[in-house]
């Protein structure tokens, strides 16, 4: 992976020049089913580790990658669509498996007088898979 890279999702590139990251939160949760017991109060019981869950934070400006920078969101948007599991990896090389995306949510900013965003900030959810 480049340098430049910060972290790929499948075949896209979060990175200082395209999509910028800036932060990245992981949840990591597990499953207590609630036994109702007559006359007492319910006992917990483990069933198991729930999926994890990351939520990615970041921004892409209109100049970015050549100007094309604002079309990377509709390529997210795209790659979400396929429903394929997704490998993630960090801008080290570290390998964290396949991850499905779970939503994207995003918000055009810095409206110019023709309507266009400067900046369009993003927060996307992936799950592992």
């Amino acid at each position: 992976m480049a340098n430049e890279t910060m972290m790929a999702l499948g075949d896209f590139r979060f990175s200082v020049m395209k999509a910028n990251l800036d932060t990245v939160s992981t949840v990591e949760s597990w499953i207590w089913a609630e036994q109702n017991i007559i006359g007492e109060s319910p006992v917990s019981q483990y069933v198991g580790k729930n999926s994890v869950v990351k939520t990615i934070n970041g921004r892409i400006y209109r100049n970015y990658a050549n100007g094309v920078g604002l079309n990377q969101i509709n390529d997210m948007i795209e790659m979400a669509n396929t429903a394929t599991p997704l490998q993630l990896v960090d801008g080290a090389g570290n390998v964290y498996g396949d991850w499905v995306i779970m939503s994207i949510d995003y918000q055009e900013e810095l409206i110019d007088q023709n309507a266009t965003a400067k900046r369009i900030t993003f927060k996307m959810q992936i799950k592992s898979y």
